[in-house]
């Protein structure tokens, strides 16, 4: 997927389960640098999703992880994970 809004290039790779569903998504995101310096870097950042239930007709994942990939050792770090009981939304007309 690569999509361009505003003159900013935005890229992700997704993956779909046997079900259909997302799974997992992998893309380069700001970060932090880890030298404890004021200085941004891209890096591998990855999301997963599970556990879809319907809500209001709407298939929601209740279980979702986000996090990085460890440049130095290829492993992916979560700093996120998390269960979603609740799910609102408001149509725009």
């Amino acid at each position: 997927m690569n999509e361009t809004v505003s003159n900013t290039v935005a890229e992700m790779i997704v993956e779909f389960g046997p079900d259909g569903m997302v799974s997992s998504v992998y893309t380069k995101r700001p970060k932090t640098a880890e030298d404890g310096s004021s200085k941004i870097e891209m890096v591998d950042w990855f999301g997963r999703m599970h556990d879809y239930q319907e809500m209001f007709g709407v298939m929601i994942p209740t279980r979702m992880e986000a996090g990085w990939r460890n440049e130095e050792t290829g492993e992916l770090e979560s700093y996120f994970k998390g269960e979603n009981f609740g799910f609102q939304y408001k149509m725009l007309s």
